[in-house]
């Protein structure tokens, strides 16, 4: 019953967050259809779903990112969750979200130990996790731009670990 509700929330919380898109500062979408979902709308559909809502530092951990940014919170959870771990100097909110992006993030937030699966590196273990738990398919191609049809379907199967 769990899982059906927090699927339920994470269909509601998608649906929202696209009805708040215009043209006046907020996220845009290339394709109505089906868009490429940017890792600023990631992050936050990520976070709030996993509820990585809480965080310590409150310097922002971006040079790109301020306090006054709706998705603040969820960046800064993000990354003291471990979940972002490609902490450089800028976040690029509004850049496409890439597969290898969503994928890793997604079983980051799972919490589940990837260090004995196949890979050198974190993103290749995770990306080797997500293929053999079909949270993520092996034809991807990983440094697209995903869709948002790809992130809700990433997402409910990340949840359902």
């Amino acid at each position: 019953m769990k899982r059906l509700i927090a699927l339920f929330l994470s269909i509601i919380m998608t649906l929202s967050m696209l009805t708040g898109c215009s043209n006046k500062g907020n996220f845009q979408f290339e394709d109505e259809a089906d868009p490429v979902v940017t890792r600023g709308q990631w992050i936050e559909m990520l976070a709030a779903n996993f509820g990585m809502t809480d965080y310590e530092q409150q310097n922002s951990y971006f040079k790109d990112l301020s306090r006054n940014d709706d998705i603040f919170g969820y960046v800064q959870s993000s990354v003291e969750w471990d979940v972002i771990r490609d902490t450089g100097d800028k976040f690029n909110k509004d850049e496409k979200a890439t597969l290898e992006f969503v994928v890793t993030t997604a079983v980051f937030a799972t919490g589940i130990d990837i260090s004995s699966c196949e890979g050198e590196t974190d993103i290749e273990k995770a990306i080797s996790y997500a293929e053999d738990k079909q949270i993520a398919y092996k034809n991807y191609e990983y440094d697209e731009g995903a869709k948002l049809s790809q992130c809700q379907n990433v997402l409910h199967m990340a949840m359902e670990m």
